[in-house]
């Protein structure tokens, strides 16, 4: 009789002890993660005809005597890239150019509108002015880690575009930030090729922008 006894009680407290767990613990399985919410997307940004998806964007953006007839259209591209960015993202613009003055920060900016008014200020003060070349440009930009780089250049003004191409390798080796290239009113094709290679290399692409490509 106290072995029956005995054993009925081990069985109860055995069977509350169990109902204290989820079901998969009390079966010696492993548990059942909980369900997280997917991430959101990161949002659209488009210049000049260029489009990816980003939450940190930096734009290099030619600033050099070649860009003297276009850089008031340039200014306008800017804006409409710029504005539609929301606070979640964050941004910047560096001038590949020699003489222009540094970005206003040498990190990424949130896009509140506070900031997008200081670097319209910055866009606006900047004069096209001097030969090109974009190493010093695309450095202080990939020191700021952004997700996304649009990278807009007159190609066949590149003094050395081996020397360019090898620079993105180097200081992104691991591929960690997209680049979208943008030929500038270049009507030669001079260097595209050089372009077109950045853009594969990083997951990018590639576009020939003309003037109608402002327009639209």
């Amino acid at each position: 009789m106290r072995q029956s006894t005995t054993i009925i009680a081990v069985a109860a407290v055995m069977v509350v002890f169990c109902a204290d767990f989820p079901p998969q613990l009390a079966r010696g399985q492993p548990p059942v993660p909980a369900t997280t919410q997917a991430a959101e997307p990161a949002p659209t940004v488009k210049f000049v005809g260029s489009q990816a998806t980003g939450r940190n964007v930096v734009f290099i953006v030619d600033a050099t005597g070649a860009m003297m007839s276009q850089f008031d259209n340039l200014r306008v591209e800017l804006r409409k890239s710029i504005e539609p960015l929301q606070p979640s993202q964050a941004f910047n613009v560096v001038f590949n150019q020699a003489n222009v003055a540094p970005p206003i920060s040498t990190s990424l900016l949130p896009a509140t509108p506070n900031n997008k008014q200081r670097i319209y200020d910055y866009i606006d003060k900047c004069q096209p002015r001097g030969p090109t070349d974009p190493d010093p440009a695309i450095k202080t930009a990939l020191a700021m880690h952004p997700d996304l780089i649009f990278f807009l250049c007159v190609p066949n003004c590149i003094p050395d575009p081996a020397r360019t191409t090898r620079l993105f390798k180097t200081l992104d080796p691991a591929h960690k930030c997209r680049i979208n290239t943008i030929s500038f009113m270049d009507e030669t094709h001079t260097n595209e090729d050089m372009l077109q290679q950045i853009a594969k290399d990083s997951g990018g692409e590639f576009k020939h922008a003309s003037e109608e490509d402002l327009r639209k």
